[in-house]
């Protein structure tokens, strides 16, 4: 939809994969939306990338779960 940050880009869909790999809390694994939460909120509480042009370009398509 338009340009992202390369380096951020990196760490967030790092930090997607990462949430969404592991189980949450409950013993089950979290879905997609919440691991895209998730990875935002990582960003949005980052020194370097807490502006929303580095974590709002990300959307989820389809299937949520």
């Amino acid at each position: 939809l338009w340009s992202v940050n390369d380096q951020s880009t990196a760490l967030f869909m790092e930090a997607f994969y990462r949430h969404w790999l592991q189980d949450g809390t409950s013993g089950r694994p979290i879905g997609k939306a919440e691991a895209l939460r998730l990875a935002q909120a990582d960003l949005r509480n980052s020194n370097d990338y807490g502006h929303p042009f580095y974590w709002a370009p990300f959307t989820l398509l389809g299937n949520w779960s």
